[in-house]
């Protein structure tokens, strides 16, 4: 029913032992080779006298009086010692030879009764090389019948132990059916486990037995000689030994759960071992950060870390921390968590330079030292010099430029929150604010510092230079409030916008400015701002408004003075008469000119009929022309474009809301 010629090697990584076919504890190529017979007839039969032979000698002779009942099986194995009455295999009788001498790639088995006459050759069986149409030698198993022979049955044809249906991976089954169970027993109704649930620590054992059940006559009795496979669903925490039998030890090797399994007859019942994982042992102290650097009299805080064999975190240490240079690092604070696990150490710097520190963790008699951590510690900063940039400037009379301080440590690091006091040796000449910005009152040179306490910067120079007089272009017509409704709110009177789109302050002393008045007659009025030409008087800033109003305010914009010059110029009593500055409502021309020369013009029209000269020769290129309303602002769109052409430069606003003196045209 089933020959082992090819024995299985020994795993030596596993703790069991492979291709111990015979179950004496030890691997042997000839002693756990076996032939197992089975009487599959319905009576006992009597073996005295027959003769197991291979295809070269005789091998094994039963000895007189050997009787084997009807559905037993008897195995004859190469040699070694088996246990006497191991449940595993199945009640079968054992017998040994001196020596089976099975040839592994095949061979042929012979089951003879020799006679007077000859030999009576009851069984043959052929495989691998053994003979024509032999089954394959498999490797590492033995050949079995699938399914086995029983009584009055012949059972199926030899194939490879572990491809049989079935084996559950058995490689052999020596005594019983390929799937574990006793000849002639009934089918398995249920397998169970004892204990069901095991607990053990790590490197201990536990025994599981298993027990087979079977229904006959409507009656669950158990079934002996039952040889169960046995599995561990994780090996690298549990180990069995021996892995087929009735009864296996699992060895705990690693802590989780592992289901252990026993398979006969097709079933399997599981039970569960819990290994509980190892106490923590206090292992080891991780301490960050690893390095830190800090000034004089701040602070800084490490973290000890308790661990334990695996890495873990481990509770209820003790910490304690040193510095290796108290002048230099002390421990203020140790804050430990509540669980143990964790301590913070605040460390306040002291003198500059270097110290270690180290944290040690105790628990019982165990002392593990960190590693070390080094906390570097510097001078205080303190302020040594002051930069102020740029060290030269140039500044038109009534413009301003923004002088930059930094402040730097004895280490030339540049100091954050600083707070300056800016100075200048001659106030008459330029005013300083406390931001660093410098406003040019008259022309001169002037020197201006930045300090911090006992500290000064370097001096930077100040050099305010008299205003430009304007060329054409560089004054330029922004926005002219000719006409509006009238306000019980605001004061609202006609007003010219002059803008400056240079970046430097000019000189608009004596400009004269030439525009058609209310009504309809033709003559053109003037007014001439303060001062004379080159007087710097008057100034208009650079990227600034310069007002002309018809009275003193306009639509809640007054004229108001800076460092003493004025940024408009009230018209409305100019040559001693009233309302003089007003622009006519629809149709006029204004010019703009200094020293003869025309700076801007504009020529409007509001009205059906064309302005008369001179106006119409004020403006510059086509005349702008608008349907004329209630307020008429005449205003460059987009804010203080000029590209010399009236029509394309100007539009008229006419909503009051939108009237924007001494600001950007909406």
């Amino acid at each position: 029913n089933e020959i082992l010629a090819d024995v299985a090697p020994d795993n030596a990584t596993t703790p069991a032992i492979e291709g111990d076919a015979n179950r004496d504890g030890t691997r042997s190529a000839d002693d756990d080779e076996f032939v197992e017979l089975l009487n599959n007839s319905s009576a006992p039969l009597d073996l005295s006298g027959i003769v197991l032979a291979d295809g070269t000698s005789n091998r094994f002779t039963f000895l007189a009086g050997t009787m084997l009942a009807a559905g037993r099986a008897v195995i004859v194995f190469g040699g070694g010692a088996p246990p006497t009455g191991d449940a595993a295999f199945g009640n079968a009788l054992i017998h040994l030879a001196t020596s089976l001498g099975l040839n592994d790639g095949g061979d042929t088995l012979t089951v003879k009764l020799p006679q007077s006459g000859g030999d009576v050759i009851i069984a043959t069986q052929p495989f691998g090389s053994g003979g024509s149409g032999a089954p394959p030698a498999p490797s590492d198993q033995s050949l079995t019948r699938a399914p086995d022979a029983e009584i009055n049955l012949a059972g199926g044809g030899f194939v490879p132990h572990a491809a049989a249906s079935n084996s559950a991976g058995r490689i052999f089954s020596p005594g019983t059916r390929l799937d574990g169970t006793p000849f002639s027993s009934s089918p398995l109704s249920r397998i169970e486990i004892v204990p069901a649930q095991a607990t053990i620590e790590i490197n201990a054992t536990q025994s599981f037995n298993a027990r087979a059940f079977a229904v006959v006559n409507g009656t669950e009795s158990e079934v002996s000689f039952v040889s169960f496979r046995w599995e561990a669903s994780d090996q690298n925490k549990a180990a069995l030994v021996p892995p087929t039998g009735t009864t296996t030890v699992a060895t705990a090797l690693a802590a989780g759960t592992v289901t252990i399994s026993a398979r006969a007859g097709g079933l399997q019942a599981n039970a569960t071992l819990n290994i509980n994982p190892p106490p923590p042992i206090l292992t080891s102290v991780q301490l960050t950060p690893l390095t830190a650097s800090i000034v004089a009299g701040n602070t800084q805080q490490f973290t000890a870390r308790a661990l334990d064999q695996n890495n873990q975190e481990f509770r209820g240490a003790i910490f304690s921390f040193t510095s290796s240079d108290t002048s230099v690092a002390t421990i203020d604070a140790v804050t430990t968590a509540s669980d143990g696990s964790t301590a913070i150490a605040t460390v306040t710097g002291g003198n500059a330079g270097a110290a270690q520190i180290n944290a040690n963790a105790a628990s019982g008699s165990t002392s593990v030292q960190s590693n070390a951590a080094m906390l570097n510690v510097t001078a205080a900063p303190m302020l040594t010099r002051i930069e102020v940039t740029p060290a030269e400037a140039f500044v038109s009379l009534a413009a301003s430029r923004h002088f930059t301080a930094r402040a730097f440590d004895q280490n030339n690091q540049e100091l954050s929150g600083v707070t300056f006091n800016w100075t200048t040796t001659d106030e008459s000449i330029a005013s300083v604010d406390q931001a660093g910005l410098a406003t040019g009152l008259r022309t001169g040179q002037t020197t201006l510092r930045a300090a911090s306490g006992q500290v000064s910067s370097n001096p930077a120079s100040l050099q305010v230079t008299a205003p430009a007089i304007p060329t054409a272009g560089q004054v330029i017509i922004n926005e002219a409030l000719i006409s509006f409704s009238t306000s019980t709110t605001q004061t609202r009177a006609d007003f010219l916008e002059l803008y400056n789109p240079t970046e430097h302050t000019l000189d608009i002393s004596g400009l004269v400015i030439s525009y058609r008045p209310g009504g309809s007659g033709n003559t053109p009025r003037t007014v001439t701002l303060p001062g004379s030409i080159g007087s710097a008087i008057t100034l208009i800033r650079p990227r600034a408004f310069f007002l002309v109003i018809n009275g003193g305010q306009t639509f809640g914009v007054s004229i108001t003075t800076i460092n003493g010059f004025a940024d408009g110029f009230d018209a409305s009593t100019f040559n001693s008469q009233t309302n003089y500055f007003d622009l006519n409502n629809t149709t006029g021309g204004i010019r703009i000119e200094l020293n003869g020369v025309k700076l801007d013009g504009l020529t409007y029209q509001g009205g059906s009929a064309a302005p008369a000269p001179p106006f119409n020769a004020y403006g510059e290129g086509a005349l702008f022309s608008f349907t004329s309303g209630t307020t008429n602002d005449l205003i460059r769109s987009p804010a203080s474009a000029d590209t010399d052409a009236n029509a394309a430069d100007f539009r008229r606003n006419g909503s009051t809301a939108s009237v924007t003196p001494k600001a950007a045209n909406p």
